[in-house]
Order: structure tokens, then C-alpha cells, then sequence
């Protein structure tokens, strides 16, 4: 299952996914970007050298 609802955790504005995508399209976020997983455009944050923030 995909993440839906999204919030910018520092303005805290809600977004939808595609308003999301749109946004890091739109180069609002350079942390993040999009991959197509099964035909969906889904956010995904961009790998980086730290270990200590990923999901185990």
C-alpha cells in the first residue's frame, strides 16, 4: 500500500500524492524524487550516505 496524504513537516501544507509529485517535478523538494512503481508515480527520498535514517 502508498503513502496518500502527504505534509510538509516544516509549512505544514497537506498534499495529495499527485500534488506531491508535482511539487518535486516542480523542484520544491530537492530531497525527494519520483520513480514509476507499477505504472504510479511515487515519491521516494533520495539516497544519501547516512544509515542512521533509513527504515530497517
Amino acid at each position: 500500500m502508498r503513502n496518500i496524504d502527504f505534509v510538509d513537516t516544516v509549512t505544514g501544507r497537506p498534499m495529495t500524492r499527485a500534488e506531491f509529485v508535482d511539487a518535486i517535478h516542480a523542484g520544491e523538494y530537492p530531497d525527494y524524487l519520483v520513480r514509476t512503481i507499477h505504472g504510479v508515480a511515487t515519491p521516494v527520498s533520495r539516497p544519501n550516505e547516512t544509515t542512521s535514517d533509513n527504515l530497517g
